[in-house]
């Protein structure tokens, strides 16, 4: 861990012990209250537990603050020149992916993946890519990273593979890939383009087209290969808000949904596929109606849509089948779960069909 990542993991160590404590202060003034309720006219006797309370909770915050910053700035110093970054790091980079998926909006950009290229595990700029006439683009899904591609499917020709901050807003990564791929394909002088997505890889994607229409590399992208991809949301996501919904009704469970409020803004966009920046705000879990805008992809660009698929109803586990099958795209249905589309020969015979043109 380089010494940029070390301050900021202390201080974000603070930052959630701060968070944990209000949590925990909260649901003790809702118990409180309740006593307090309970004795009647004898409540007044609850102010002074209250006050003390207040003052230990306080107490712990500024403490947390204080002492956190002060281990960043400790930590920082005493870093060895020269430590290998966590995000270079294959047995860590996972973990990196997993806490930028949850909370990656709110991180430091220290400890979060910025949409760049990257290769045998290290970034890479454009510039480093050789000419390629065709190149195939590969985007990872939700707390993933590009080292989950099957090397079976790197095989299949030219290449370039993407690692981003999946807690972002969509729109913001679907903007962020737009003027990356037009680097890429001025820099590589492509003059065809495939796409291939996994899960919130294709929605990455399809965002980054649509904001894009006139670009050159939108010009010179030929197929957009989904893997999975909730292209009408995810239920998992839906449950979770409708839960917390829910739960906001309680006045004892409004300090845990509080916390469950927290999550990615990434996240939350699942609940509907949001791939626009005007589709919602996502900060408030009643919104539980899809008011998303209808992307349409450009007419001379063919979209393969994968659908792998364990049971009816349950789809692959994650997604469901009609969530996956986007209306008006090639549907190839594959065995399997979520994650097994990242390693199936027939997708890897489907990447190789439409890489041949």
């Amino acid at each position: 861990m380089d010494a940029r990542e070390r301050r900021a993991l202390a201080r974000h160590a603070g930052d959630v012990v701060e968070e944990v404590t209000t949590t925990v202060e909260d649901t003790s003034q809702v118990v409180r209250n309740r006593v307090r309720r309970g004795l009647g006219p004898f409540g007044g006797s609850m102010d002074l537990i209250d006050a003390h309370q207040a003052g230990v909770y306080t107490t712990v915050r500024a403490t947390a603050r204080v002492s956190s910053r002060a281990a960043g700035c400790a930590l920082q110093r005493s870093t060895p020149a020269g430590a290998q970054s966590v995000r270079t790091n294959p047995a860590w980079a996972p973990f990196v992916a997993g806490l930028g998926a949850a909370f990656g909006d709110r991180l430091d950009p220290a400890l979060t993946n910025e949409m760049a290229l990257w290769r045998d595990g290290r970034p890479i700029s454009a510039h480093d890519l050789p000419a390629s006439p065709a190149l195939i683009v590969f985007v990872h899904g939700l707390g993933a990273t590009e080292l989950m591609w099957d090397p079976a499917y790197l095989e299949v020709g030219p290449h370039a593979m993407v690692r981003y901050n999946t807690g972002r807003p969509i729109a913001e990564n679907g903007r962020a890939l737009a003027g990356l791929l037009a680097q890429t394909v001025d820099s590589a002088q492509v003059k065809r383009l495939i796409l291939v997505g996994h899960s919130m890889g294709g929605l990455v994607a399809r965002s980054a087209i649509a904001q894009a229409p006139d670009a050159q590399w939108v010009r010179a992208l030929s197929d957009l290969i989904t893997l999975g991809s909730p292209h009408t949301g995810a239920p998992l996501e839906r449950v979770a808000a409708r839960l917390l919904a829910f739960g906001q009704r309680s006045r004892s469970a409004a300090p845990i949904v509080r916390l469950g409020q927290r999550r990615s803004q990434g996240i939350k966009d699942l609940r509907f596929a949001a791939m626009s920046d005007g589709d919602w705000s996502g900060e408030v879990d009643a919104e539980l109606i899809d008011n998303t805008a209808v992307i349409d992809l450009p007419a001379h660009v063919s979209h393969h849509a994968v659908v792998a698929f364990l049971a009816p109803v349950v789809g692959d586990g994650i997604v469901p089948a009609s969530s996956a099958a986007h209306p008006g795209a090639q549907v190839t249905v594959v065995p399997g779960d979520h994650l097994s589309l990242l390693k199936d020969p027939q997708v890897r015979d489907l990447l190789a069909q439409v890489a041949r043109g």
